[in-house]
């Protein structure tokens, strides 16, 4: 994963800004209904914060929202946003949560947008920091996991996206079947030369829950992202035609 802090930081310089979007919003309030599922969820942890745009959403509702993230330009961003008055707390750790050192235990914690950096063992070593560090022993954890089927279609596409300072860069998708991960590349359209990529694991419901043996945690239910309950032995197209689906995750006591 030594690509992984480099990429993110040169994406945010390439395109991010200081501010909350509506879709933040509409991320924090479908976490915000997974929230409300139990009484007295005070207390948040957003892993991969990015610039913090859904933990600030989320803090405008009242919750005390602790966003992790270990890009610099992410982290210098979140923080304008954590300087702003809210109706909940903010606190910005700019750090790698896989070392990171964070007091007491949290009522909810989500993962968006990010897992499958890294090997299998490096996602069990999340789980196990999830379910065996951070959660609270009435807790729940939601994980947005990208899923094989839609991304292989899309193997060859191809778009367009501009730049904070007006530039055009291109987007192109590919999928390696081997290993099951998507590629990210992304080149101007002035200079091909100037390339960075990423690349994402994908799994199946039934690899997730494989990969959450003996992690502390145990899956609640997988939701689509639609927001509808599903079975990981019954995949629909509606399903495969997306890009991922989410895991709910409950504490489990270790053998």
């Amino acid at each position: 994963m030594d690509w992984a802090k480099d990429y993110y930081t040169q994406q945010s310089r390439t395109f991010a800004r200081a501010t909350v979007t509506d879709q933040h919003r509409r991320i924090a309030q479908r976490l915000h209904g997974w929230c409300g599922e139990r009484d007295g969820v005070r207390r948040i942890l957003e892993l991969g914060a990015g610039m913090a745009g859904v933990a600030a959403a989320l803090a405008d509702r009242g919750y005390d929202v602790c966003a992790v993230e270990f890009n610099p330009a992410d982290a210098t961003l979140a923080r304008s946003l954590a300087s702003q008055p809210r109706a909940g707390g903010l606190t910005i750790v700019e750090d790698d949560f896989y070392t990171v050192d964070l007091p007491g235990r949290f009522d909810f914690i989500y993962y968006w947008d990010g897992f499958g950096i890294g090997t299998d063992d490096d996602q069990r070593r999340l789980l196990r920091r999830i379910g065996q560090d951070w959660l609270a022993a009435d807790g729940r954890a939601l994980i947005d996991v990208f899923s094989p089927w839609n991304w292989r279609r899309r193997h060859g596409e191809r778009s367009t996206f501009t730049a904070r300072d007006g530039s055009t860069w291109e987007r192109r998708i590919e999928y390696e079947t081997h290993g099951e991960r998507f590629r990210d590349h992304w080149s101007t359209a002035d200079d091909p030369t100037v390339h960075r990529s990423q690349t994402i694991r994908c799994y199946t419901p039934l690899e997730f829950e494989d990969l959450a043996r003996e992690t502390g945690l145990a899956v609640d239910r997988f939701i689509a992202m639609d927001g509808y309950a599903f079975s990981a032995n019954e995949i629909t197209e509606e399903i495969r035609a997306t890009n991922g689906f989410y895991v709910l995750l409950q504490p489990c006591p270790m053998r």
